[in-house]
Protein backbone atom coordinates (compact mmCIF):
# COMPACT_ATOMS: atom_id res chain seq x y z
CA UNK A 1 0.00 0.00 0.00
CA UNK A 2 1.30 3.47 -0.93
CA UNK A 3 1.06 6.00 1.95
CA UNK A 4 -1.29 8.93 1.21
CA UNK A 5 1.58 11.31 1.95
CA UNK A 6 3.65 9.76 -0.85
CA UNK A 7 0.75 10.05 -3.31
CA UNK A 8 0.38 13.71 -2.39
CA UNK A 9 4.07 14.37 -3.05
CA UNK A 10 3.91 12.49 -6.38
CA UNK A 11 0.89 14.50 -7.53
CA UNK A 12 2.45 17.78 -6.38
CA UNK A 13 5.64 17.01 -8.31
CA UNK A 14 3.68 16.02 -11.43
CA UNK A 15 1.58 19.18 -11.26
CA UNK A 16 4.66 21.39 -11.00
CA UNK A 17 6.60 19.61 -13.77
CA UNK A 18 3.66 19.54 -16.18
CA UNK A 19 3.10 23.26 -15.71
CA UNK A 20 6.79 24.00 -16.23
CA UNK A 21 7.10 21.95 -19.42
CA UNK A 22 4.10 23.29 -21.32
CA UNK A 23 1.50 20.59 -20.73
CA UNK A 24 -1.25 23.03 -19.75
CA UNK A 25 -3.15 22.32 -22.98
CA UNK A 26 -3.97 18.89 -21.54
CA UNK A 27 -6.27 20.63 -19.04
CA UNK A 28 -8.78 21.28 -21.85
CA UNK A 29 -8.97 17.62 -22.92
CA UNK A 30 -11.51 15.14 -21.64
CA UNK A 31 -10.32 11.70 -20.56
CA UNK A 32 -12.48 8.62 -20.05
CA UNK A 33 -9.93 6.88 -17.82
CA UNK A 34 -6.46 7.19 -16.31
CA UNK A 35 -4.85 5.35 -19.24
CA UNK A 36 -6.10 8.06 -21.62
CA UNK A 37 -4.57 10.76 -19.40
CA UNK A 38 -1.24 8.89 -19.14
CA UNK A 39 -1.18 8.33 -22.91
CA UNK A 40 -1.78 12.02 -23.57
CA UNK A 41 1.00 13.13 -21.21
CA UNK A 42 3.49 10.53 -22.41
CA UNK A 43 2.93 11.03 -26.15
CA UNK A 44 3.35 14.78 -25.78
CA UNK A 45 6.60 14.31 -23.85
CA UNK A 46 7.99 11.70 -26.26
CA UNK A 47 7.21 13.91 -29.27
CA UNK A 48 9.18 16.75 -27.71
CA UNK A 49 12.06 14.42 -26.87
CA UNK A 50 12.19 12.95 -30.38
CA UNK A 51 12.51 16.45 -31.84
CA UNK A 52 15.64 16.89 -29.74
CA UNK A 53 16.79 13.31 -30.30
CA UNK A 54 16.57 10.37 -27.92
CA UNK A 55 18.47 10.82 -24.69
CA UNK A 56 21.77 8.94 -24.51
CA UNK A 57 23.96 7.75 -21.67
CA UNK A 58 27.10 5.66 -21.16
CA UNK A 59 26.30 1.98 -20.77
CA UNK A 60 28.85 -0.61 -19.67
CA UNK A 61 29.32 -3.49 -22.13
CA UNK A 62 31.38 -6.67 -21.74
CA UNK A 63 32.18 -8.91 -24.69
CA UNK A 64 34.95 -10.81 -26.48
CA UNK A 65 36.55 -8.63 -29.15
CA UNK A 66 39.25 -9.20 -31.79
CA UNK A 67 41.04 -6.01 -30.69
CA UNK A 68 41.37 -4.34 -27.24
CA UNK A 69 38.75 -1.81 -26.21
CA UNK A 70 38.35 -0.30 -22.77
CA UNK A 71 39.48 -2.55 -19.90
CA UNK A 72 40.78 -6.05 -20.69
CA UNK A 73 39.53 -8.83 -18.41
CA UNK A 74 42.48 -11.25 -18.56
CA UNK A 75 40.88 -13.79 -16.20
CA UNK A 76 37.69 -14.01 -18.27
CA UNK A 77 39.70 -14.17 -21.50
CA UNK A 78 41.60 -17.22 -20.20
CA UNK A 79 38.53 -18.88 -18.67
CA UNK A 80 36.44 -18.51 -21.84
CA UNK A 81 39.34 -19.57 -24.10
CA UNK A 82 38.89 -16.28 -25.94
CA UNK A 83 42.66 -15.90 -26.45
CA UNK A 84 42.76 -19.15 -28.42
CA UNK A 85 40.24 -17.62 -30.82
CA UNK A 86 42.33 -14.45 -31.05
CA UNK A 87 39.91 -12.43 -28.89
CA UNK A 88 40.01 -10.60 -25.58
CA UNK A 89 37.15 -10.10 -23.13
CA UNK A 90 36.82 -6.35 -22.73
CA UNK A 91 34.63 -4.06 -20.65
CA UNK A 92 33.96 -0.64 -22.12
CA UNK A 93 31.45 2.22 -21.95
CA UNK A 94 29.30 2.93 -24.99
CA UNK A 95 27.34 6.16 -25.44
CA UNK A 96 23.96 4.74 -26.40
CA UNK A 97 20.24 5.52 -26.76
CA UNK A 98 19.58 2.14 -25.13
CA UNK A 99 19.30 3.82 -21.74
CA UNK A 100 17.24 2.50 -18.84
CA UNK A 101 14.84 5.44 -19.11
CA UNK A 102 14.29 4.97 -22.85
CA UNK A 103 13.52 1.27 -22.30
CA UNK A 104 10.97 2.18 -19.63
CA UNK A 105 9.29 4.69 -21.96
CA UNK A 106 9.15 2.17 -24.81
CA UNK A 107 7.67 -0.52 -22.53
CA UNK A 108 5.11 1.94 -21.16
CA UNK A 109 4.01 2.91 -24.68
CA UNK A 110 3.54 -0.78 -25.48
CA UNK A 111 1.42 -1.26 -22.34
CA UNK A 112 -0.70 1.76 -23.30
CA UNK A 113 -1.30 0.23 -26.73
CA UNK A 114 -2.93 -2.70 -24.93
CA UNK A 115 -4.96 -0.46 -22.62
CA UNK A 116 -8.49 0.84 -23.11
CA UNK A 117 -7.71 4.05 -24.96
CA UNK A 118 -9.13 5.58 -28.12
CA UNK A 119 -8.07 4.33 -31.55
CA UNK A 120 -6.76 7.79 -32.44
CA UNK A 121 -4.54 7.74 -29.34
CA UNK A 122 -3.25 4.28 -30.26
CA UNK A 123 -2.45 5.46 -33.77
CA UNK A 124 -0.48 8.34 -32.28
CA UNK A 125 1.51 5.97 -30.07
CA UNK A 126 2.22 3.63 -32.98
CA UNK A 127 3.62 6.53 -34.99
CA UNK A 128 5.93 7.37 -32.08
CA UNK A 129 7.21 3.80 -32.20
CA UNK A 130 8.16 4.30 -35.85
CA UNK A 131 9.81 7.63 -35.06
CA UNK A 132 12.00 5.91 -32.45
CA UNK A 133 13.28 3.59 -35.19
CA UNK A 134 14.30 6.66 -37.20
CA UNK A 135 16.14 8.04 -34.18
CA UNK A 136 18.03 4.81 -33.52
CA UNK A 137 18.84 4.52 -37.24
CA UNK A 138 20.23 8.05 -37.27
CA UNK A 139 22.39 7.37 -34.21
CA UNK A 140 23.86 4.08 -35.50
CA UNK A 141 24.28 4.45 -39.28
CA UNK A 142 27.06 7.04 -38.92
CA UNK A 143 28.78 4.92 -36.26
CA UNK A 144 28.74 1.69 -38.27
CA UNK A 145 29.66 3.39 -41.54
CA UNK A 146 32.78 4.75 -39.84
CA UNK A 147 33.61 1.38 -38.24
CA UNK A 148 33.13 -0.56 -41.49
CA UNK A 149 34.93 2.06 -43.55
CA UNK A 150 32.21 3.05 -46.01
CA UNK A 151 30.57 6.33 -47.03
CA UNK A 152 27.61 7.29 -44.84
CA UNK A 153 24.55 6.19 -46.86
CA UNK A 154 21.18 7.81 -47.40
CA UNK A 155 18.80 6.07 -45.00
CA UNK A 156 15.20 5.98 -43.85
CA UNK A 157 12.26 3.88 -42.62
CA UNK A 158 9.91 2.14 -45.07
CA UNK A 159 6.65 0.16 -44.88
CA UNK A 160 8.14 -3.26 -45.71
CA UNK A 161 6.52 -6.21 -43.93
CA UNK A 162 8.61 -9.09 -45.30
CA UNK A 163 12.11 -7.79 -44.46
CA UNK A 164 13.56 -6.05 -41.42
CA UNK A 165 15.88 -4.04 -43.63
CA UNK A 166 17.10 -3.57 -47.20
CA UNK A 167 20.20 -2.09 -48.80
CA UNK A 168 20.84 -0.75 -52.32
CA UNK A 169 24.65 -0.60 -52.56
CA UNK A 170 24.81 0.95 -56.04
CA UNK A 171 22.60 3.81 -54.80
CA UNK A 172 24.30 4.00 -51.39
CA UNK A 173 20.90 3.73 -49.70
CA UNK A 174 19.49 1.59 -46.92
CA UNK A 175 16.13 1.34 -45.17
CA UNK A 176 14.76 -0.32 -42.07
CA UNK A 177 11.20 -1.57 -41.88
CA UNK A 178 8.77 0.20 -39.55
CA UNK A 179 8.36 -3.28 -38.02
CA UNK A 180 11.72 -2.80 -36.29
CA UNK A 181 9.77 -0.72 -33.77
CA UNK A 182 8.87 -3.94 -31.92
CA UNK A 183 12.51 -5.06 -31.63
CA UNK A 184 14.81 -4.46 -28.66
CA UNK A 185 17.63 -2.01 -29.29
CA UNK A 186 20.37 -4.61 -29.75
CA UNK A 187 18.44 -6.30 -32.58
CA UNK A 188 17.75 -2.98 -34.33
CA UNK A 189 21.47 -2.28 -34.05
CA UNK A 190 22.26 -5.68 -35.59
CA UNK A 191 19.91 -4.92 -38.48
CA UNK A 192 21.60 -1.56 -39.09
CA UNK A 193 25.04 -3.20 -39.07
CA UNK A 194 23.78 -5.93 -41.45
CA UNK A 195 22.62 -3.39 -44.01
CA UNK A 196 25.70 -1.16 -43.68
CA UNK A 197 27.95 -4.20 -44.28
CA UNK A 198 26.18 -4.75 -47.59
CA UNK A 199 27.70 -1.47 -48.74
CA UNK A 200 31.09 -3.17 -48.53
CA UNK A 201 30.30 -6.84 -49.25
CA UNK A 202 27.43 -7.86 -51.56
CA UNK A 203 25.50 -11.07 -51.00
CA UNK A 204 25.36 -13.27 -47.90
CA UNK A 205 28.48 -15.33 -48.35
CA UNK A 206 31.11 -16.20 -45.75
CA UNK A 207 33.03 -12.88 -46.16
CA UNK A 208 29.83 -10.95 -45.42
CA UNK A 209 29.06 -12.82 -42.18
CA UNK A 210 32.72 -12.68 -41.15
CA UNK A 211 32.66 -8.89 -41.50
CA UNK A 212 29.57 -8.58 -39.28
CA UNK A 213 30.97 -10.99 -36.72
CA UNK A 214 34.21 -9.04 -36.56
CA UNK A 215 32.23 -6.08 -35.22
CA UNK A 216 29.49 -8.03 -33.42
CA UNK A 217 30.90 -11.27 -31.94
CA UNK A 218 27.54 -12.35 -30.48
CA UNK A 219 25.91 -12.23 -33.93
CA UNK A 220 24.66 -15.84 -33.82
CA UNK A 221 22.86 -15.24 -30.53
CA UNK A 222 21.21 -12.07 -31.85
CA UNK A 223 20.17 -13.79 -35.09
CA UNK A 224 18.55 -16.59 -33.08
CA UNK A 225 16.58 -14.04 -31.03
CA UNK A 226 15.45 -12.27 -34.20
CA UNK A 227 14.29 -15.57 -35.73
CA UNK A 228 12.17 -16.29 -32.64
CA UNK A 229 10.56 -12.85 -32.82
CA UNK A 230 9.94 -13.29 -36.56
CA UNK A 231 8.04 -16.53 -35.86
CA UNK A 232 5.49 -14.65 -33.76
CA UNK A 233 4.28 -12.68 -36.79
CA UNK A 234 4.56 -9.36 -34.95
CA UNK A 235 2.69 -6.47 -36.54
CA UNK A 236 1.91 -2.94 -35.41
CA UNK A 237 -0.85 -2.67 -38.03
CA UNK A 238 0.42 0.74 -39.08
CA UNK A 239 -0.22 0.40 -42.81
Amino acid sequence: MIPVQNVYYMLSYAFRVLNEQGYKSIETEEFHNVAELCASILTKGVKQQLKRGLGQEYISETEALPSPRGKIDVTASIKNLSMIRGELVCTYDEFSVNSYMNRIIKSTLLLLLKAKISSSRKKEIKKLYVDTVSNVLASRVDYWAYEIGVEVPIYGVNNAKSKWGVCYPTQNRLYLSYMCAVLPYELIDMTVLHEVCHLKVHGHGQPFWALIKEHMPDLDERKARLREISKTGVNLNLV
